[in-house]
Order: structure tokens, then C-alpha cells, then sequence
């Protein structure tokens, strides 16, 4: 939830953005309604803040699937309902962005840094051997970063998606600026010492992998309680870092084992 002041020809109104990322890479016939309830959410906790008057909630959905997709309205979901009953649908507009509909030059024209690798690398995120071939192009706009975590991520997510052999990506690896190849090739040999720790057994790369689901793991666990602790509701928090209802309990009960 992101509070928003609109420019100045619209007014000097502020109003909450309602944001809901699709990263699963997959359509969802139901999502309006799934956006419906974090609407209605927004409203309650606005209601047990004492908001007053409300201030309107903009629905706003990304999608980097590959597959096209219009996402369905409240009225596409129901088949032979009555004119007169139509009235009772609740409807409203949802802000969509399909990051498919932009060719990669127009996403680099959004800026440099994180923000514009991690759309190129959702972009490709089901085409590895794409996402391969802007290996360079993803991290050689990386010039100056400064937030370690956010790029961890990145890099992360990237090693991940493209599942490439260590030799290959050590050739790409020589294709990025220096300060870039070094924190590379320290976080990939990080998680490939953790998968070795964890992993001897069934081998090396299944070691790798293991190494990075408990770093994946990790991340969720933090992320999870930054976001209990900022009173976000259990289901957005599963939605949004797609996590279990199991893993979030977990996790919540933990923070009060701590808090003893």
C-alpha cells in the first residue's frame, strides 16, 4: 500500500495505490476479486485508523507472464445473469501493465539501476536461454547501486532462472564492469559454498540449488516479518511473497517466542 500525492492539474488530493504484483508467470481468472478484497481491506484499515474522509484506493496490477492476457472484469466471471441482477456486481477499473507490451529499449528508457534489470529479467524469466543472451545488457546498467540487498536478490534470482553451467557464466561474468563482477562472483560463490555445506551428498549442483533455497528462504522469513509488523493481513503477505499460510504462522509464532 503506497500513499500517493496525484500532480498538480489533478488537485492536491493524495491517494493510496493498492499495488499487486503477478509474478507467478501465470494468468488468474479470478483476480478481480482477489483485488476486490485488498480493496476492502484498504478501506477497513483505513476505517480502524479513523481515516476521515477515505481516501480512494487505485487497484493496480503487473503481469510479466508470457502468455497474453486481458484480465477478466467482475461482469466476464458470471454467464446468463438477468439485466436486472447486474446491478449487484460490483465493478471497478483496474490499472493493468503487461511488461510484454514493452520492447526491451523502452523498459531501459525507464532509468538505470535495479529497477530496469529486474523488469528485463521478469521479462525473460520462463525464456533462459533469452535471458541468457542480456546477461550483459541486465547487469552492465548496474553502474552504481546501493542497496547490496536488492542486488543480492537480483543476482540471486537471475542464477536461478537461468540455470547455466559455472564455466558459462564465468565467460559472461568478464562481460560486466569491474565492481559489478566482483560482487557477482562473491554472492555466486557465497551460495555455492552454502549448497556444498548442505549438499556433498547428492552433488554439487543439487548442493547449489539447496544452498540457494535457504537463502530464498531466508529472504521470505525476513520479508514476512517486516510485513506482520506492519499489520499486513496474512493473505496479502502469502499472495505477495507467495508463501504458505503454514510459513507465515510459522514465522508469527516465532515473534512472539521472541518477544517472551
Amino acid at each position: 500500500m503506497f500513499k500517493c500525492p496525484l500532480i498538480a492539474k489533478f488537485g492536491n488530493q493524495e491517494v493510496y495505490l493498492c499495488l499487486l504484483v503477478e509474478h507467478r508467470s501465470t494468468t488468474y481468472q479470478f483476480v478481480s476479486i482477489q483485488l476486490g478484497g485488498y480493496i476492502f481491506d484498504a478501506y477497513r484499515k483505513q476505517l480502524k485508523n479513523n481515516e476521515d474522509p477515505l481516501i480512494v484506493v487505485i487497484p493496480f496490477l503487473y503481469y510479466h507472464g508470457s502468455d497474453e492476457w486481458t484480465p477478466p472484469e467482475m461482469t466476464d466471471l458470471f454467464e446468463l445473469v438477468p439485466l436486472s441482477l447486474k446491478d449487484y456486481i460490483p465493478v471497478f477499473k483496474i490499472l493493468f501493465e503487461n511488461i510484454q507490451n514493452y520492447s526491451d529499449s523502452q523498459i531501459r528508457q525507464l532509468g538505470s539501476g535495479l529497477f530496469t534489470s529486474a523488469l528485463l529479467t521478469q521479462k525473460y524469466s520462463d525464456r533462459p536461454d533469452l535471458l541468457l543472451e542480456r546477461f550483459s545488457q541486465i547487469f552492465s546498467i548496474l553502474g552504481s547501486w546501493k542497496d547490496r540487498n536488492l542486488f543480492n536478490t537480483l543476482v540471486d534470482y537471475y542464477i536461478e532462472l537461468v540455470e547455466a553451467e559455472e564455466e558459462e557464466l564465468n565467460l559472461l561474468v568478464e562481460k560486466i564492469p569491474d565492481i559489478m563482477k566482483t560482487e557477482f562472483v562473491s554472492l555466486a560463490d557465497r551460495l555455492r559454498e552454502t549448497g556444498r555445506k548442505e549438499g556433498m551428498v547428492k552433488g554439487e549442483e543439487k548442493g547449489i540449488k539447496r544452498g540457494m533455497n535457504i537463502e530464498r528462504e531466508r529472504k521470505n522469513r525476513t520479508a514476512t516479518e517486516n510485513m506482520l509488523d506492519k499489520d499486513f493481513d496474512v493473505s496479502t503477505i502469502c499472495d505477495v511473497l507467495e508463501v504458505t499460510l503454514e510459513f507465515v504462522e510459522k514465522v508469527r509464532k516465532s515473534m512472539k517466542d521472541q518477544d517472551k
